[in-house]
């Protein structure tokens, strides 16, 4: 009996939902967020509970049967890596229940921000993470987990409680700063590249509890927009310049701002003060004085003081709709062919920007021309993410700003040219070239050996491998 066919059996006896290559949802299931990749898992398995999922790998651990699996939470991968080639997909969509409980909140594996900041908004209560309301909770917060919020609170994984997941023979696990402590310590910042040696994830994530904060009264939502002429480049090289002075001299941490260029022809600084606007009436100005938002000519402004839902469905902008999501949780996100690319700019030797990278970078993005939509944006960091209550891998808690490079297909459909890559690529050497990123933005291109040096570090590689290392030992000693 081949390996679908044990499976296949396996899943009937546990009522557990199966999909293989001849299921007729078998095409959507298996395409990806990150559209450019078209990916062929062996089947994909759907429990709906942590029992469910405990009994399947105990059943292959007892039949020593040893599976190629993968898990996938909102299947959200930059890389497509949560529905990977020749594997066998654990999806834990089903798995996406909410609770709250006091200031806690306890959630599915498969629970999406977009829910979770629902269900949390009806109780009054919030936590930082990204924007897009269709990314799974428990891939956004084991790569760290940034929001416009995160310099008020910290990242999502410096809010992360406890987890419970599945070992690969079926045994239930408990990780928190009390209990595994050094998983817990690995799972929060680098939780996605803890392998066992055979290439298999150690644990599959069952249930998130994180710490949440009183919601927001009102917050302020500002936008600022200005066309960009073809000879005011020196003025934008400026700008950005600026803009990481601005946030080397400490910026309110309830300030969340953004600078985003858009196809080289409109810039954009925006984002969220998240106190009423009473509490201290010197921010705004103080902002514009600094960035030059008054003074210069062209602004076009937008500020408004709203509730706090309604701020994250404004932030959630092109990312997907918050409200029917709200109506409809098992929504799926639009697909998107694209390519992108992360450069943490701190303290360290060579990362600051400075006149000469900043004006190779414009002088290449002014001479592009081409049919694909691009992007680049610069987040603020510093603030709470800088000193999280309890020490985890994420590594870079030194970061002034971190970029994204984004470039798409106009209509979002694949393939997308090799000229995306080309785009991005001299980007980033305009910049300086790839030292650090961020590893919510995974890069394929760089590979496992460029994933751990540019998103973790060697010293934090070297405490992940002997964690992975002492779990498995240790769970082999007492049988787990």
């Amino acid at each position: 009996m081949d390996d679908t066919s044990k499976v296949s059996q396996l899943c009937s006896s546990l009522s557990l939902p199966i999909i293989t290559p001849s299921s007729p949802s078998y095409p959507s299931l298996t395409t990806p967020y990150a559209h450019r990749f078209s990916p062929r898992p062996l089947g994909i398995i759907r429990p709906s509970s942590s029992a469910q999922l405990s009994s399947f790998f105990s059943s292959l651990h007892a039949s020593n049967v040893d599976l190629p699996i993968w898990p996938r939470a909102g299947g959200h991968s930059y890389a497509a890596a949560s529905t990977p080639d020749g594997k066998w997909v654990v999806d834990c969509r089903d798995m996406n229940w909410v609770r709250v409980q006091g200031e806690e909140v306890m959630v599915g594996s498969g629970a999406r921000l977009g829910v979770i900041a629902l269900a949390l908004d009806k109780e009054g209560r919030a936590m930082p993470h990204g924007t897009c309301p269709y990314v799974g909770a428990t891939g956004h917060t084991l790569a760290g987990g940034f929001g416009f919020w995160s310099r008020a609170h910290g990242l999502a994984c410096d809010n992360l409680l406890s987890v419970k997941g599945v070992l690969w023979n079926g045994g239930e696990v408990v990780c928190s700063l009390t209990e595994n402590e050094d998983l817990f310590w690995a799972l929060r910042g680098a939780g996605q590249y803890l392998l066992r040696p055979n290439g298999a994830p150690l644990i599959i994530i069952t249930e998130l509890t994180y710490r949440t904060y009183p919601k927001p009264t009102t917050v302020t939502y500002f936008s600022y927009e200005r066309e960009i002429r073809e000879e005011e480049y020196g003025w934008l090289e400026r700008q950005l310049l600026r803009w990481q002075e601005w946030a080397k001299i400490g910026v309110d941490p309830e300030l969340g701002p953004q600078w985003r260029l858009k196809g080289g022809k409109v810039l954009q600084i925006h984002g969220v003060y998240h106190r009423p606007p009473s509490e201290d009436v010197h921010w705004q100005t103080d902002m514009e004085d600094f960035l030059g938002l008054k003074s210069e000519e062209g602004w076009k402004k937008e500020s408004e003081e709203i509730e706090w839902k309604r701020c994250l469905g404004i932030l959630a902008g092109e990312h997907g709709d918050l409200e029917e999501l709200g109506r409809d949780p098992d929504r799926e996100d639009d697909k998107v062919a694209f390519y992108a690319k992360s450069l943490v700019v701190g303290h360290r030797e060579g990362e600051e920007l400075d006149e000469t990278k900043v004006k190779r970078l414009f002088d290449y993005t002014r001479s592009i021309r081409t049919d694909l939509s691009w992007w680049i944006e610069a987040n603020i960091w510093g603030g709470a993410i800088s000193s999280p209550p309890s020490s985890n891998a994420f590594s870079h808690r030194d970061a002034l700003l971190v970029f994204q490079l984004y470039v798409h297909t106009a209509d979002n459909q694949p393939p997308l040219p090799k000229e995306g890559h080309v785009i991005l690529n001299t980007m980033m050497e305009r910049l300086g070239g790839q030292k650090r990123g961020y590893p919510g933005y995974i890069d394929p291109e760089l590979g496992n050996d460029g994933w751990w040096n540019s998103y973790f570090g060697a010293d934090v590689k070297a405490r992940c491998d002997t964690v992975v290392t002492r779990f498995e030992a240790e769970t082999e000693r007492r049988k787990l």
